[in-house]
């Protein structure tokens, strides 16, 4: 992780205080500066580098507290003091964050699983480890219902089996299943978009277009007329004509059309 690819979202205050710590801890150590977390006595330009390496990753709030301290090493210190929760808010925070923490919240089945994984090791930092169990049974109970058959399936599974809650086997299982379900998804779109393509891929005509209201309209073109269409013309085709239908002369028949265009 160099400086110009690390992606550390900045110190903003105690509510993510624990997640960026622990980042830049990292990033630190990639540069060189990790001893400057545990000891002042650097080089100056160790120090520097450092300290500039630190500002960089702070939103003005914290950047304010610390803006006229020189060692790197001090630096690092008055953030844990004052962003660090500790004691009851420290506690607080940690299980807050566990109670709140549910499937649907996250982008990500891996994303849940992680921040559990985060959450359960801050408790145990803290003295507040919960059983296995306990995490067995929250993180079934905070799926989504898609995950409502295999829920059934461990509960059914795990029938007699009180010692039995191996949490490494259950992410991995929640994990195959968020990438079964995304597969299933992923065809169920594309079959629905080959109906679509099916059923919408013929462009049929316009009802706005002249071509419907001709259609949909009676229109003679030899008469040039609107009460019969072409294909039911008695002049073009007289057996189809009523009984007692009389022929009209060529010239009636033409001085009818010229009428016709001069109306048209």
């Amino acid at each position: 992780m160099s400086s110009e690819k690390a992606f550390i979202p900045k110190l903003s205050g105690s509510q993510n205080y624990a997640i960026w710590a622990l980042r830049m801890k990292e990033h630190l150590t990639d540069r060189g500066f990790k001893l400057i977390i545990v000891s002042d006595d650097v080089e100056d330009d160790l120090n520097d580098r450092a300290l500039a390496a630190i500002h960089l990753f702070l939103d003005d709030g914290p950047l304010l507290q610390i803006q006229t301290e020189a060692r790197a090493h001090v630096a690092w210190k008055d953030l844990k003091s004052l962003y660090s929760p500790s004691g009851f808010i420290a506690d607080f925070l940690v299980l807050r964050e566990l109670f709140q923490c549910k499937l649907k919240r996250y982008n990500s089945m891996e994303e849940f699983i992680n921040t559990i994984k985060r959450l359960r090791d801050d408790l145990k930092t803290n003295d507040l480890d919960f059983p296995p169990k306990y995490y067995y049974f929250w993180v079934l109970n905070n799926l989504t219902p898609e995950y409502e058959i295999l829920v059934l399936s461990i509960s059914q599974g795990m029938r007699g089996k009180t010692d039995s809650y191996d949490l490494d086997s259950l992410f991995s299982n929640l994990v195959n299943e968020s990438k079964r379900l995304g597969s299933h998804d992923q065809s169920g779109d594309i079959a629905l978009l080959a109906s679509l393509r099916g059923k919408f891929g013929k462009h049929p005509i316009s009802k706005g277009t002249s071509n419907y209201r001709i259609q949909k309209n009676k229109f003679c073109k030899n008469c040039r007329t609107t009460t019969h269409q072409t294909s039911g013309c008695c002049i073009l085709y007289p057996h189809k004509a009523p009984k007692g239908w009389r022929h009209l002369s060529r010239a009636s028949v033409n001085s009818s059309k010229a009428l016709n265009r001069a109306i048209i």
